[in-house]
């Protein structure tokens, strides 16, 4: 009981202190869902015709295939979504990289709406919506808040670099920003994890009844 508290105290002081950060980052997280969305509803009939078949190919695909090879899959995530988190903790710790940082958290969230948009278009949206849930949201639920975790602190390094400008305080807030970064590897590292064990075997499940 007392560590859940500690817990929540942690989370709690976390959010305080960033809230400036963590609603800039949602922001420019959801404004590329919103162009993920409309890019779908706004895309020519040969455009959806070969995004309705390439989903309808990939549920084809997931039906048939019952044995994926996950260490293959693990190593291609992981190496995919590093890159992601490499490139938000290096344009972090520079002056002129917060730009990249917010177009990667937008292109995520781009990609984030499109996905589940075209999945609702072309399935319905109730079978949209399962394939969603069991393929996308339960790894997001770790990946997204660990990209958010590495892009505040990139943005904190970048107020604290231009208020005090001494050497020996920016080496610290770099060291802190790296340790930080680290901690979102890592939570990037597990929802590879649980993109391949839990949600590719859910959506072999759900992709039976679609």
């Amino acid at each position: 009981m007392k560590r859940k508290t500690k817990r929540n105290e942690i989370l709690r002081g976390y959010i305080q202190n960033n809230i400036r950060e963590i609603i800039i980052i949602s922001l420019i997280f959801i404004i590329g869902i919103i162009f993920g969305i409309m890019l779908i509803n706004n895309t020519k009939e040969d455009g959806k015709e070969d995004v309705e078949t390439y989903i309808n190919q990939f549920v084809t695909n997931i039906k048939q295939e019952n044995s994926i090879d996950k260490i293959a899959t693990i190593k291609s995530d992981i190496k995919k979504e590093l890159v992601f988190g490499i490139i938000i903790w290096v344009a972090g710790s520079t002056i002129v990289g917060t730009p990249i940082v917010y177009g990667i958290i937008a292109y995520k969230g781009f990609c984030f709406g499109y996905t589940i948009a075209a999945l609702i278009a072309v399935l319905g949206a109730k079978q949209g919506i399962i394939i969603s849930l069991a393929g996308i949201f339960i790894q997001n639920i770790i990946f997204v808040p660990s990209i958010f975790i590495i892009a505040i602190s990139g943005m904190k390094l970048y107020r604290s670099i231009v208020k005090n400008k001494k050497k020996e305080n920016i080496k610290i807030e770099i060291l802190k920003h790296t340790i930080i970064s680290l901690f979102g590897m890592g939570g990037i590292l597990i929802s590879c994890f649980v993109e391949v064990l839990i949600s590719t075997n859910l959506l072999i499940f759900f992709a039976k009844y679609v």
